[in-house]
């Protein structure tokens, strides 16, 4: 039966490619998700906006209705003076609610309710954000040997330095405590 090593640098290699491989894919795959939400809100909103010539003409036409609407409310006032409320008052008062509906339809085009499209800006801004925290984790983790190595760099300097001034004390202190055992040694003889 063939023993199977699993500590050598040929598999080391392997590894630490593939997984930089499922960062690289985490990545883009995140972007991808993130990026196209994001893309989705801003195309919503750009279709959601009027030309300059939409708006001309829509303006237009609400002028129209409202001078429409002037009139028939003239009306309805003059009938209700003279008839009361007969159904010719009723009569023009439903055609008054219906252009005011016209109206209304029309006013909405001007500020279409945009603010759904804030939930695709805040999935695919928090999207991205958590795939730069996952693909660098994954990343750091395929590169924990040279981040280790670049740590232990930082150190050594600092360590050899401080054993190099701690030396002399130590000595002088082994040294003492050595001469205190001999010492007591001498007495516990005599």
């Amino acid at each position: 039966m063939e023993k199977k090593e699993y500590l050598n640098e040929e598999n080391y290699q392997k590894n630490k490619k593939k997984i930089k491989i499922v960062a690289t894919l985490v990545l883009i795959i995140g972007l991808l998700i993130g990026g196209g939400l994001i893309a989705t809100g801003l195309t919503k909103n750009s279709q959601a906006k009027l030309s300059v010539e939409e708006i001309n003409e829509v303006q237009t036409e609400i002028d129209s209705y409202n001078t429409q609407l002037s009139s028939l409310k003239a009306q309805q006032s003059q009938e209700l003076r003279n008839n009361g409320f007969s159904e010719n008052y009723y009569n023009l008062d439903n055609e008054i609610d219906k252009l005011e509906d016209k109206i209304d339809t029309l006013e909405d085009k001007f500020d279409p309710d945009t603010s759904y499209l804030v939930v695709f800006y805040m999935i695919g801004g928090f999207i991205v954000f958590v795939t730069f925290i996952v693909s660098g984790s994954i990343y750091a983790t395929a590169n924990g040997r040279e981040i280790n190595a670049f740590y232990a760099q930082q150190q050594i300097p600092v360590a050899q330095e401080g054993i190099e001034k701690m030396s002399p004390s130590v000595g002088n202190a082994a040294k003492e405590i050595a001469k205190g055992i001999k010492e007591g040694l001498d007495n516990d003889q005599n």
